[in-house]
């Protein structure tokens, strides 16, 4: 019988993440995967951690957390999950539902990116005009923009989490692929590993 406040997730990590975790015990963020963070995508990186600290019970301060996917399963015939050539596992585990944050995939790229996360074309549009008559230039290297342009681009931001409202308008913004943020994976958790080399 499934347990449905228990989550099944896959994480994507190096062969030498792995073996760490399987040393300490814990699969967790640490000072190695820190370095690998562009500086470019680190204030997204940086929101999302703020979400995890408001919306996940006792998730601690400033910590990077471990993304992992609910759906679909990763592919690993595919391209793209790791360097190509490089050595990887891909982590199935079991966790209660209400340690990790579910978020949708295509739409967090409007956060990695620094857009305004529209619904439709028309906000889009409306979104568009209102922006460049005030002379607010979108992208990291921009940010900070003026009020209510900041509270109103980091409020749809929050869309991404809202999986009613995005399948609603799922011919514009959102997807089948849905990522989770979770502080660590214990290794007691894992039910199964597959080791492959990234194309």
């Amino acid at each position: 019988m499934t347990d449905p406040d228990r989550m099944r997730l896959w994480t994507i990590q190096t062969k030498e993440t792995w073996e760490r975790a399987e040393k300490s015990g814990v699969l967790e963020f640490n000072e190695i995967a820190d370095k690998e963070i562009d500086d470019w995508f680190r204030p997204a990186y940086d929101w999302m951690v703020g979400q995890l600290e408001e919306r996940v019970k006792e998730y601690p301060c400033n910590k990077y957390p471990i993304w992992a996917w609910y759906h679909p399963k990763p592919d690993l015939r595919r391209s793209g999950h790791l360097p190509r050539d490089t050595m990887g596992v891909r982590v199935e585990f079991l966790v209660d539902s209400d340690r990790v944050l579910l978020s949708d995939f295509e739409a967090w790229h409007a956060v990695l990116n620094c857009w305004y996360l529209s619904l439709s074309e028309e906000e889009s549009d409306n979104w568009d005009e209102r922006s460049e008559r005030a002379g607010i230039k979108g992208g990291w290297e921009n940010w900070q923009p003026p009020s209510p342009f900041k509270e109103e681009i980091l409020k749809s931001w929050e869309r991404i989490f809202d999986q009613e409202l995005l399948s609603k308008h799922s011919e514009w913004i959102g997807g089948e692929a849905m990522q989770v943020c979770i502080e660590k994976v214990c290794v007691n958790e894992v039910v199964d590993v597959t080791y492959f080399k990234a194309r």
